[in-house]
């Protein structure tokens, strides 16, 4: 019955490494999705960036339109001087050529401002772009990647899933069936040792004498009464504890 433990103790170092495989795997992908929401994001703000830009672009050249349509009227304004008839009608045309030069200043500062939130906005939109194009070769490259290390991965599950099926042929159906039930049941080991304090490895509890002196004996399959894996016992290795 030794035997049949030293199997399955095999196969669990073999399932061990499958499941650092499938972990791998699982991995690779998680990045890329990672990558990929990060690009979202930057396209999003892209998009949002190009949207404001647009904005400021438009209230610029309406600035700049209503700055000519005021400079066209005291244009105007100032033909009409040399053509008044009166000293009221002078002033009135004066206090419209002034009234237009004010507003002219006020747009004109306005327009700046604007101008400036373009530049900026412009700056921005190249830094974005620029970040999206450098992650997007990142998540291209990554995918090159992943579907190398795919590759390799599936090859050593195809290798290490032949060697687990050789080995699982000489274990007792009866023990295999208990393996797989305790494997499926717990994220944990289902075989584990017993040092030479008589304590399991798997849960740390103390094994009563009777099962200890059992899993000493090795001529049968011992549950641990605590944490219900089965039990190994290695000779050499409590030689070299002691």
């Amino acid at each position: 019955m030794y035997k049949q433990i030293q199997l399955l103790e095999k196969v669990q170092m073999i399932d061990i490494e499958l499941s650092k495989i499938e972990d791998q795997m699982v991995a690779l992908p998680q990045e890329i999705n990672k990558c990929e929401r990060g690009l979202q994001d930057i396209q999003e703000e892209i998009d949002s960036i190009k949207n404001e830009l647009k904005e400021s672009q438009s209230l610029q050249i309406q600035l700049q339109g209503e700055i000519d349509m005021e400079n066209e009227r005291i244009k105007r304004d100032k033909e009409r001087l040399k053509q008044v008839g009166s000293e009221k009608e002078y002033k009135a045309v004066l206090k419209e050529i002034s009234t237009a030069e004010k507003t002219i200043k006020k747009k004109e500062k306005e327009l700046l401002e604007t101008m400036e939130e373009v530049e900026k906005r412009e700056e921005l939109l190249k830094e974005k772009e620029k970040t999206a194009a450098e992650l997007t070769q990142t998540i291209d490259n990554k995918k090159k990647l992943f579907k190398k290390e795919e590759e390799e991965l599936n090859r050593d599950i195809e290798i290490k899933s032949k060697d687990r099926d050789n080995i699982v042929k000489d274990i007792l159906p009866d023990v295999l069936k208990r393996y797989d039930f305790l494997k499926g049941q717990r994220q944990r080991l289902p075989v584990v040792s017993v040092n030479s304090k008589g304590i399991c490895t798997g849960c740390y509890m103390s094994l009563p004498p009777q099962k200890f002196i059992q899993v000493q004996k090795r001529d049968s399959i011992v549950l641990c009464p605590h944490c219900h894996r089965i039990l190994s016992w290695n000779a050499q290795e409590k030689n070299d504890e002691s």
